[in-house]
């Protein structure tokens, strides 16, 4: 959030309605695409976590490996895999919307 005030700081000043109200169309895109970024940290995390034994995804993916599923490997990285793609393709969505 404080990427984006920084940028906003270098952006025209917010615009007044007469009703008082004010908006900020200038923060949107970049807490949409904030807020999704991290959201994918959170997909990574626990697999990277779970790899060195503290729990999660990549636990499974650990022991699948240590075990030789090759066939529960492969379906656990497709799964992380096409979650982080969705997620990229909802944030593109997100902030083509709002720009």
């Amino acid at each position: 959030m404080a990427l984006a005030r920084l940028w906003v700081e270098r952006l025209p000043k917010p615009i007044f309605f007469p009703t008082g109200e004010y908006e900020i169309p200038q923060v949107l895109p970049a807490f949409a695409g904030i807020s999704v970024f991290r959201w994918d940290i959170n997909i990574w995390e626990p697999t990277i976590l779970g790899l060195v034994g503290a729990g999660g995804i990549g636990l499974h993916l650990s022991a699948s490996i240590a075990n030789l599923a090759w066939t529960q490997v492969s379906i656990i990285l497709l799964i992380i895999i096409a979650t982080v793609v969705s997620s990229e393709w909802i944030s593109a969505k997100v902030r083509h919307a709002i720009i």
